[in-house]
This record gives structure tokens, C-alpha cells and sequence, in this order.
């Protein structure tokens, strides 16, 4: 039993580097990256890949990583209204998710800067809330349905007797380009 196991996912780590090319081509200098307090996989591999990404390029990028309490809206908004309190406003806020990202858009309008003028705000899930932003929310879109839906048919195929097709499963992500970068 030791070797039957499956994980499905999706490209955490090459969305980032999606975004951080992106960034990269919008003149970022400084970037500012919220995280939640409790951090997994997932957003061990989203930050990796910003890292890596940008390390990449031979452009010197300042990089604050800042943590909420929760992750969520409000956790975001005062984590970022601390971080703001003492530090100048980067080039841009990267969200761990997208709920964070609009918390830093949030508490960057709130504060009287436009986005993405004076500060460019970037995501990650590509969630329908992020949609309706003014402005939309540029971002790296997850497929959480089809996550859940090649889980299914693995585990159905495995428990009518058939073998894990891999170990690793990884599904591949999209850049959406929102009005948050220019």
C-alpha cells in the first residue's frame, strides 16, 4: 500500500512563474506577497515560483512577504493596512489567492492609490468574485471542478481494481490577464 497512492493537482509553481514573466514585463521592482497564517503545498509551490521566476530574469526584485492571521478578506485587509503602516507601497501586491489579492486592492484604494497606476495587484484561483472588481482582477486560474472531477475517475478506476496511473497528477493552469496590471 505504500506506492498506491495518487495526488491530483494543479501547477501551482508554473502559475507563478506565469506571473512573475508577467510582472517582469510590467517593470516590477518591488512586490509585496501575502500569504495566510496556516501555508501548504500549495502556497510553498506559489512562492517558489514567483522566487524562482524572477531570480531567473537577472532583474534585482525586492520581495516582502507578509502574513495574515486568517485567510481571508479581512485577515488580508490588516495584514496589508500594517504592512502600509510602515513600509512604502510597492509595485505590486501578489495574493496567495484571490481573496487576499482584492483585500490589497482593497486596502490600497482605501488608502487613495489607483491600481493598477500606483500599485498592480495579481492573484491566484481565478474565482468568479474576481470578475467583478473594479478593476478585474488579473490572475492565475485554477480548474477546482476538473481537480475534483480526474480525482473521482482515478479513485473509481483504482477501486475497480485498476493501478494509479501516477503517483503525481498535476493539471495545468491559465494566466487571465485583469485591468489590477497594466
Amino acid at each position: 500500500v505504500g506506492d498506491d497512492r495518487c495526488v491530483v493537482r494543479q501547477d501551482d509553481h508554473g502559475g507563478a512563474r506565469l506571473m512573475a514573466d508577467h510582472l517582469l514585463a510590467r517593470g516590477v521592482r518591488s512586490l509585496a506577497v501575502l500569504l495566510p497564517r496556516y501555508a501548504g503545498p500549495m502556497t510553498d509551490a506559489r512562492l517558489a515560483g514567483l522566487k524562482e521566476g524572477f531570480a531567473g530574469s537577472g532583474v534585482r526584485i525586492s520581495i516582502d512577504v507578509i502574513t495574515a492571521q486568517t485567510n481571508d478578506f479581512a485577515g488580508g485587509l490588516d495584514a496589508i493596512g500594517s504592512y502600509l503602516d510602515r513600509a512604502p507601497l510597492p509595485s505590486a501586491f501578489v495574493g496567495i489567492n484571490d481573496e487576499l489579492a482584492l483585500s490589497a486592492m482593497r486596502a490600497v484604494q482605501d488608502r487613495g492609490f489607483t491600481v493598477p497606476k500606483d500599485a498592480m495587484i495579481v492573484g491566484f484561483n481565478g474565482f468568479q468574485p474576481a470578475s467583478y472588481t473594479q478593476p478585474t482582477l488579473t490572475t492565475i486560474e485554477s480548474r477546482a471542478d476538473e481537480i475534483g472531477a480526474v480525482s473521482g475517475r482515478i479513485l473509481i478506476d483504482r477501486l475497480s481494481g485498476k493501478r494509479f496511473p501516477s503517483a503525481d497528477h498535476v493539471l495545468p493552469v491559465s494566466f487571465r490577464k485583469g485591468q489590477s496590471t497594466r
